[in-house]
């Protein structure tokens, strides 16, 4: 089986995915994996097909079967995913430093990963697509709810400004709403969203 490139979801979703959908050898592959992750990224291709119960072979087809071109490549998606994770979220042990210049490099080092990790899972046509709309588009509408997003929308409204673009940026879902009723064959609208979820943006 070719293998073929990740959605832009992680490894970990993808496997989550893939296995509700699988039967016999290689649910039990996704289901070793998932059962210990941190396990996962350190084991060999032996060791996980003995953890399954399954061959060694049946590791690598389902590695492909997830669009990775074996297992190792597999491991380094997953391992990607833990680090990311890990950005966001303080494990009981952690011990936050009090030393200024030791914060400052933590936050270096998480922001740099986290940059590293979006641009690995940047879709080059997409984004080729997007910057053509937005070249050709009468109008701009930058949309986002929530913290981040909405900081995002805002940001990308001041920075379009600057390329001389007549762009808006709304962050609350009535204004939204009717930016939307307004928008024309020759608009364009941003939308930002970690989840992709919210339903006024879906909507």
């Amino acid at each position: 089986m070719e293998s073929r490139p990740l959605p832009p979801t992680g490894a970990v979703d993808r496997i989550r995915t893939v296995a509700a959908q699988l039967k016999g050898a290689e649910q039990r592959v996704a289901q070793a994996i998932l059962s210990d992750i941190d396990w996962a990224t350190r084991a060999t291709t032996r060791d996980l097909a003995r953890r399954a119960g399954v061959s060694e072979p049946t590791v690598i087809r389902f590695a492909r079967h997830v669009g990775c071109s074996g297992f190792v490549d597999l491991k380094r998606r997953v391992s990607q995913d833990i680090a990311t994770a890990r950005m966001f979220t303080f494990p009981d042990h952690a011990v936050v430093s009090s030393d200024s210049t030791a914060v400052a490099s933590q936050v270096y080092e998480a922001t740099a990963q986290a940059l590293a990790y979006s641009f690995a899972q940047r879709d080059t046509e997409a984004l080729a697509q997007a910057a053509a709309a937005l070249h050709r588009a009468k109008r701009v509408f930058c949309m986002g709810t929530g913290g981040s997003s909405a900081n995002m929308a805002l940001e990308a409204e001041n920075r379009l400004f600057r390329f001389d673009l007549h762009v808006m940026a709304f962050t609350d879902d009535y204004q939204q709403r009717i930016a939307a009723a307004t928008v024309e064959r020759r608009d364009a609208v941003l939308i930002f969203s970690v989840t992709g979820r919210p339903r006024t943006l879906v909507d």
